[in-house]
């Protein structure tokens, strides 16, 4: 924290000798740790809204993790099926393929 006197008003302090000096920070004791508590208050405000911008930010990429990981699922999903698709497809084909491999040979 900084402390901007006039000149004067420095000027006087300087001229206080202990007592004096002791006087005025009790005089003024009260009014300072009311500022300490204010600034403190401001200080801890503006850390909470950081820390909820934080959250929020993610959160957002939770949620677009959770969209992502749904997605995956699905498309996981879809591939499965068309593996079991194209592997009975290629099946059917291996079998045609014999067929027409032994009645060509049967032929001759």
């Amino acid at each position: 924290m900084e402390i901007i006197l006039p000149k004067e008003k420095f000027k006087e302090l300087k001229k206080l000798d202990e007592t004096g000096i002791i006087k005025l920070i009790e005089e003024n004791l009260e009014k300072a740790e009311e500022t300490l508590k204010a600034e403190r208050e401001s200080f801890l405000n503006e850390k909470k809204a950081k820390l909820e911008e934080k959250l929020k930010e993610i959160e957002e990429q939770l949620e677009a993790l959770e969209m992502f990981y749904e997605k995956a699922l699905k498309d996981k999903e879809f591939m499965r099926e068309m593996s079991e698709k194209l592997r009975k497809e290629n099946a059917a084909l291996r079998k045609e393929l014999e067929e027409k491999k032994r009645a060509l040979e049967n032929k001759t």
